[in-house]
C-alpha cells in the first residue's frame, strides 16, 4: 500500500501537466498548488509537462502564460521546460511521436483495438451528446486504409481499480463510463489517453493529483498501462474536488473572468490565490494565509489533524 508512512523508502515523483489550449484559470492554480504542496511535503520531485500534442489548439500566448503564472505563484519545478524555447527544443510531445506510435502498433498487434469509421456526429445521433460510443464498428472489419479512428476494445465489464492516495483504492467501470474510447483520432493524431499514460510511465510518475472530473481518464490510462506494461503499477492518485460556479458547473479555460492573467489585472495577488486555496480546502487558519510559506503551514496543520 503506497503511503507517506510506508516502511519502504519511496522516491515520490509528480507532475504539473497543463494543456496550452487557453489561459490558466483559478482551478488550474489550485491543482498546481496542491501538487506542489504534496510533493514538497513528501520530499519528492515535481516535473512540468506541457501537453502540447494537439497542435491545432496550441497557441504561443497560452504556452507563455503557463510559465508566467508558475513564476507569479512562485512554484518551482525540478524537471521540465523553463521557457518556450526549451519546450520546443527538448520537451515538446511532438518529439515523442515515434514512442506513441510504437505503443499504438503494439495494441493493434495484440488485437486490443478496432477500426471505427463513424464520425462523432454519426454515432452521437444514435445516443445523444452525453451518450457513450454505441460500438457501431466494433464487430466490423474495416481496414486501416478507410478514413477513421482506432478505438480500444474493452471487455463488456471493465472494472478498473487503482491506488487512492494515500490509502485505499478507487474503482470505476470503464466500459460503462467511456465505452470503446479513441486511441488514435481520424486525423491520425494519437489521443491524449495514450500519450499521457506513456509520458507518466517513461517519467516514472508515482503520484498524480487530478480533478475528480478526470476519474474516467485515470481509469482509461490505468487500463492502457496494464495492456502495455502489465508488471508496472499505476501511480497513486488523489482526485480533488473542483472549483465550481453558483450553478455547480466546473470552471474551464473558457471562463475568462477567472483566468489568472485577468485576475492579476483586477488586483489579485499570489497571496489572494494562496488564501482562497486554503479556504477552498477548509484548512486551519486559512483566513490568515498571506504567503506560500503560510499555505504550507496551513496544509501541514490539516495533515496533522487528519493523522
Amino acid at each position: 500500500m503506497l503511503s507517506a508512512n510506508s516502511s519502504e523508502p519511496i522516491h515520490w515523483r509528480s507532475r504539473l501537466a497543463p494543456t496550452p489550449s487557453g489561459y490558466l484559470h483559478l482551478g488550474n492554480a489550485y491543482n498546481f498548488l496542491l501538487t506542489w504542496l504534496w510533493i514538497h511535503h513528501l520530499g519528492g520531485e515535481l516535473w512540468l509537462r506541457i501537453d502540447d500534442l494537439d497542435q491545432a489548439r496550441v497557441r504561443l500566448e497560452y504556452i507563455e502564460d503557463i510559465f508566467q503564472q508558475l513564476d507569479w505563484l512562485g512554484l518551482d519545478t525540478d524537471q521540465g521546460p523553463r521557457s518556450v524555447g526549451e519546450l520546443q527544443k527538448t520537451w515538446t510531445q511532438q518529439l515523442r511521436t515515434e514512442r506513441y506510435l510504437s505503443a499504438l502498433t503494439t495494441l493493434k498487434n495484440t488485437g486490443d483495438l478496432h477500426r471505427c469509421i463513424c464520425s462523432r456526429r454519426q454515432w452521437q445521433s444514435l445516443v445523444g451528446e452525453e451518450g457513450r460510443y454505441p460500438e457501431t464498428c466494433r464487430h466490423q472489419q474495416h481496414t486501416a486504409e478507410q478514413p477513421g479512428s482506432w478505438r480500444i476494445r474493452l471487455p463488456r465489464t471493465a472494472t478498473i481499480r487503482w491506488q487512492k492516495w494515500s490509502s485505499g483504492q478507487e474503482e470505476l467501470d470503464l466500459a460503462d463510463e467511456m465505452g470503446d474510447f479513441v486511441i488514435q483520432r481520424r486525423d491520425r493524431q494519437v489521443a491524449y489517453q495514450l500519450a499521457s499514460c506513456l509520458d507518466d510511465l517513461d517519467w516514472q510518475m508515482n503520484l498524480l493529483i487530478r480533478g475528480i472530473d478526470l476519474r474516467p481518464s485515470t481509469a482509461a490510462q490505468s487500463y492502457l498501462l496494464r495492456l502495455l506494461e502489465p508488471e508496472q503499477a499505476y501511480p497513486a492518485v488523489l482526485h480533488h474536488s473542483l472549483l465550481t460556479d453558483e450553478g455547480n458547473r466546473k470552471f474551464s479555460k473558457s471562463d475568462g473572468a477567472l483566468s489568472l492573467h485577468i485576475l492579476k489585472k483586477q488586483g489579485y495577488t499570489p497571496a489572494d490565490v494562496y488564501r482562497s486555496c486554503a479556504q477552498w480546502q477548509q484548512w486551519p487558519e486559512a483566513s490568515s494565509v498571506q504567503s506560500l510559506n503560510d499555505l504550507q503551514q496551513s496544509f501541514a496543520l490539516a495533515l496533522k489533524q487528519e493523522s
